[in-house]
């Protein structure tokens, strides 16, 4: 059979293993003999196809078994291309040095492994191609995760028996005294990091005039992405490596300002992961930071020889020459619009006909802003100078038109007077003479509107021959301005009223709320500054410094105060019902999931609801009372459900309650049954006895049931029954004493009747 043949054959089994992982198992171990076939293209495939079996979801233990088996041909196939079978080599390390580590007795396989390790160090240290090096950067990523501790079980030691036992490889998982594996390795690990982290610095170049690749740069910096989320404890050390890597600085250790670009990206990207995920976030700070400062000073990104666009002209000389600038202070002739106020070009300038309204708004702004960050301060102190001066001088300028305008006018009143005294004084002319004077005179007038009409035309066809008609008339604005003033000063504008919400709605919305409430009050306050308020005034905050506690206070206060109803005249399906419903619910849920984590928020809402009831009605009667219903609930979940470590909270709970009926009291009866909670009602107990004397009389009576119906809690209240209800003891042991004469006296009768 031909190669070709065989490799044919061989990619069909590939295929079927490909579809079904468990057929690994039969075929990996008669394929491991093609490892000794001279034909490279062989042994090529054989890597790949092991490749794939470890990386399969097969179980662990299998792949553990199959790693074990291509152990033994992994130092045959690196004769080859070794860029594969150090990819498996990386694959292989963890899943040897666990089977190892759980059973010493392979000493052989870990010296295969060692001697494995110590060839693929070297073959990394003598200067590979760009495609072996990143293969070899992948199994020093497996070196530094292997050779280091790990998290080898949950953090609560309460549930390592409920626990699957974790399938990653590390030191934490090596017993203290193995055989094979010392701790040593600890340190190799962290001479394989310090290696890669000097790919990011340069410091690990042979020669002076070697460069930094960049495909080993990026590979580098995505490598040490899962190190710095599976150890903590390098975040630190790799993070201010790379915090401290500044490529542009570094552009002579590149091959290209390419490379730089391509490197940036990569730092840029392993630094975002590690904000988004929350690693090491004490560095915050610095990555953001460094998020906005790296490429802002980066050159461009071609080379000096090559261009994107082949230039067509060189230039003549070296310094290009500056942009002439119009420092006159007097505008152009017929030119009254804002363009030819600021602009300072010369009129011959090609750039005065171009149009900016036509730039889009971003880049307009983005022009401007770099503009003025990039300009001299004394400069533009100077042109805007010129501008002002320029405005003074056509104020100047209109105020002297205006005035001329004015004299002219008057002149032209007076002569206007002047004619009509003398039109009067001659009233004794003839009809005839006065309709030629009509005559006249409306001849006069039509001339002269025909002037007007043709000065404005002339005006008009001015304008557009300008340069700047596009502008309009700084006369024409200020006019408009105040016409515009005038029309808006009599209308009032006024926003639509909203449209009003339907009850879901509104339900809806309160729902949401009630969340964000509820979110927030977990969210840590940065700085809590307290209320400016008078000594005397303290008593009457319920707030006088904002915390996150806060805001149950007054979701506590909306909910007793602000939603508060008559059950006896409110329907049941209003809003006001289901919204308060909803938001209890959530509080009581709340107080039995982390009872101990929100035991200050559930005492805060408990208080706001019983001090509402006393507010409204002067006194809160259990039957009927929100206060004692929820109190009464939650005594029911936690006298189920209380740790018994969490004792003091219970006791806290018990005395912090605004009132005690006998109904909550007699709650604890389950907790004095139950053999492990029993200790918990008895301090209860014997706390409101002691300091709440208005809940002696039902705790008493509480103690005073258990210690009649069960014998062996009895030893616990004896001495609190005889210092309170001393003739309940005495009555308890005279019961015991008859009990116990009866039974001495019928023992000597069932005697008798067993003689008979």
């Amino acid at each position: 059979m031909s190669l070709t043949e065989q490799l044919a054959s061989l990619g069909q089994v590939a295929d079927m293993a490909a579809k079904d992982a468990a057929l690994y198992e039969q075929y990996v171990p008669s394929l491991l003999e093609l490892a000794s076939r001279p034909e490279k293209e062989l042994q090529q495939w054989l890597a790949d196809f092991l490749l794939d079996a470890l990386a399969s979801v097969l179980a662990l233990e299998k792949r553990r078994e199959l790693a074990l088996k291509a152990l033994t041909v992994v130092d045959k196939l690196l004769n080859g291309e070794p860029k594969t079978p150090i990819l498996l080599s990386a694959l292989i390390y963890p899943l040897v040095f666990s089977a190892v580590s759980l059973n010493p007795k392979l000493s052989s396989e870990w010296s295969t492994l060692t001697s494995l390790k110590e060839r693929i160090t070297s073959i990394w240290s003598n200067d590979p191609s760009p495609s072996v090096e990143i293969a070899c950067i992948k199994f020093a990523q497996q070196l530094v995760l292997v050779q280091s501790r790990g998290q080898s079980g949950p953090a609560d030691p309460r549930l390592a028996a409920r626990s699957k036992p974790s399938a990653e490889a590390n030191m934490s998982m090596v017993p203290p005294n193995h055989p094979l594996i010392h701790r040593s390795l600890e340190a190799e690990g962290q001479g394989s990091l310090d290696r890669l982290l000097g790919n990011l610095t340069g410091d690990d170049l042979s020669h002076d005039n070697q460069k930094i690749a960049e495909p080993i740069f990026t590979a580098t910096v995505f490598a040490l992405a899962p190190i710095l989320k599976q150890r903590p404890e390098y975040g630190n050390r790799i993070l201010q490596t790379v915090l401290a890597v500044d490529p542009v600085a570094m552009e002579t250790k590149f091959t290209s300002k390419l490379a730089v670009r391509f490197c940036e990206k990569s730092l840029k990207m392993l630094v975002t992961h590690c904000l988004r995920n929350k690693i090491h976030v004490q560095l915050r700070h610095r990555m953001e930071r460094f998020l906005a400062e790296v490429g802002r000073k980066r050159p461009a990104p071609v080379d000096d020889h090559v261009t994107k666009r082949q230039k067509t002209e060189e230039p003549t000389t070296n310094a290009s020459t500056p942009t002439p600038v119009s420092m006159s202070t007097t505008m152009p002739p017929n030119a009254d619009s804002y363009s030819a106020l600021f602009t300072l070009i010369p009129a011959n300038d090609p750039l005065v006909a171009f149009d900016a309204r036509t730039l889009p708004q971003q880049l307009a702004l983005q022009i401007a802003l770099t503009g003025l960050l990039s300009v001299d301060e004394a400069v533009l102190r100077s042109r805007v100078g010129v501008v002002k001066q320029r405005w003074d001088n056509w104020q100047q300028q209109e105020k002297a038109k205006e005035e001329a305008k004015k004299s002219r006018s008057e002149s032209r009143d007076i002569q206007n007077r002047r004619s009509e005294s003398r039109d009067y004084r001659s009233g004794s002319r003839e009809d005839d003479d006065d309709e030629r004077d009509d005559s006249r005179s409306r001849g006069r007038a039509q001339s002269h509107n025909t002037g007007s009409r043709s000065r404005s035309r002339d005006v008009s066809m001015e304008s557009r021959d300008s340069p700047v008609s596009r502008d309009s008339s700084l006369d024409s604005r200020v006019s408009s301005d105040y016409s515009q003033t005038e029309t808006d000063s009599a209308v009032t504008f006024q926003l639509p009223p909203p449209e009003p919400l339907s009850e879901s709605e509104k339900l809806t919305a309160g729902t949401e709320i009630v969340s964000r409430f509820l979110t927030q009050k977990d969210v840590a306050v940065a700085t809590a500054k307290s209320l400016d308020i008078q000594k005397n005034a303290i008593s009457k905050l319920a707030i006088n410094e904002w915390t996150g506690g806060s805001w149950m206070v007054i979701l506590s206060r909306l909910l007793s105060r602000g939603l508060a109803y008559d059950p006896e005249t409110e329907p049941a399906d209003s809003l006001k019902v289901q919204l308060s419903t909803h938001i209890r619910n959530q509080l009581l849920n709340m107080a039995t999931t982390a009872f101990t984590a929100n035991f200050e928020d559930v005492m805060t809402w408990l208080n706001e609801e019983w001090y509402s009831e006393l507010i409204r009605y002067g006194k809160v009667t259990p039957a009927t009372s929100v206060y004692y219903e929820y109190a009464s609930r939650i005594m029911d979940t936690l006298v189920q459900t209380i740790d018994p470590d969490n004792w003091k909270y219970f006791i806290r709970l018990v005395g912090e309650l605004p009132e005690l009926d006998y109904g909550l009291v007699s709650k604890l009866k389950h907790l004095l049954i139950d053999p492990d909670r029993s200790v918990i009602g008895v301090r209860s107990l014997k706390y409101l006895i002691m300091l709440r004397p208005p809940t002696r009389d039902y705790c008493l009576d509480v103690i005073e049931e258990v210690y009649q119906e069960n014998e062996s809690l009895r030893g616990g209240f004896k001495q609190v029954l005889g210092k309170y209800r001393p003739l309940v003891v005495e009555g308890v042991e005279r019961k015991m004493l008859e009990v116990k004469k009866e039974e001495a006296s019928e023992e000597p009768k069932a005697q008798v009747k067993q003689e008979q």
